[in-house]
């Protein structure tokens, strides 16, 4: 596991430019070339990314590329926005190496770089390759039928345990959902993955409260939790966090507020 940033190498190829963890090999003499053969492979596909599978020895690598003009490039805000922002692996490089060093898992970054066609301006284009993380995502988890009480008592217990502790670290997951939630069982461990807008907020608590309303939301729109589940997770993360009974019933109640209303707002939308 990667924790320091002495532990990576300056990467520059081309108009590439980044990070890379030492004795990282590169796939190809030209990146960008490499990434188009990916890319036409890539198992999804939006207009502002794609994410793709990539077999190597002994492991396998997963490439988010992220597309400066993905979206709609009349709209000045998203003009703006993809032109002026910071890099998104980079921040993703950076987060990652924070939360390992707090002792919260996700998948580790080889490679992190940017590359601004037409430069020294122009439009960016991101790549972010990660090791596979270990474990297999809730979703898939809950989704088994043949779970017994006691496997998904214990998946309940270990993301309610490490949910608490991404938080009491200070981090707040961008798109905290059981999707982006690698479980490792036989660890006990979680991994939190797709960090794009992963924050460093200490004492944030409608960060936090959003965090809980994205995953309760998620949980029982898939039938993955009834209420009673979500109730379960929701008292095993309070107690981790040590708080009391008051406290706890009070954000309980913000957290199935914010529930409700998203609930509302997408049936209103159906």
């Amino acid at each position: 596991m990667v924790n320091s940033v002495s532990e990576y190498l300056d990467f520059h190829q081309n108009d590439w430019h980044g990070k890379c963890v030492q004795n990282f090999l590169v796939p190809a003499e030209n990146l960008t070339d490499w990434l188009e053969n990916i890319n036409a492979n890539a198992y999804l596909k939006y207009r502002a990314r794609s994410i793709a599978r990539c077999e190597t020895a002994g492991s396998q690598w997963f490439i988010k590329t992220i597309f400066g003009l993905g979206e709609n490039p009349k709209a000045i805000c998203n003009l703006l926005k993809w032109y002026l922002r910071p890099s998104r692996a980079m921040h993703i490089w950076r987060i990652s190496l924070k939360m390992v060093t707090a002792g919260i898992d996700c998948p580790k970054v080889l490679l992190a770089a940017r590359n601004r066609r037409w430069k020294p301006l122009g439009w960016p284009t991101d790549v972010l390759i990660t090791e596979q993380a270990p474990g297999m995502q809730l979703v898939k988890l809950l989704q088994n039928k043949s779970l017994d009480v006691n496997a998904r008592n214990q998946i309940t217990e270990i993301t309610a345990r490490k949910v608490a502790s991404l938080h009491r670290a200070g981090f707040l997951h961008g798109d905290c959902q059981p999707r982006n939630l690698f479980v490792d069982l036989a660890n006990s461990h979680v991994c939190f993955i797709d960090n794009d807008r992963t924050r460093f907020c200490p004492n944030h608590p409608w960060g936090r409260r959003r965090n809980l309303v994205q995953l309760g939301y998620h949980l029982m729109r898939l039938s993955l939790f009834t209420l009673d589940d979500w109730k379960h997770f929701f008292d095993l993360y309070a107690g981790f966090l040590h708080w009391d009974s008051k406290k706890g019933t009070n954000e309980y109640q913000y957290v199935m507020s914010g529930i409700r209303k998203r609930q509302q707002r997408m049936e209103s939308h159906a």
